[in-house]
């Protein structure tokens, strides 16, 4: 059984991987979701 699947770990797991910098994710798919919601945040600055 995992620990970090169930009860407290859970959210903060999910939260870690959407931002990339859960430690237990490959680090290909790290550094992609973090160009992809850089790339996201910097796309709201435009209209502005």
């Amino acid at each position: 059984m995992d620990i970090f699947t169930t009860g407290y770990y859970k959210p903060n797991r999910i939260l870690l991987t959407a931002m990339g910098l859960w430690p237990y994710f490959p680090n290909y798919l790290n550094l992609l979701i973090r160009i992809t919601s850089a790339l996201i945040l910097y796309s709201l600055y435009v209209p502005q």
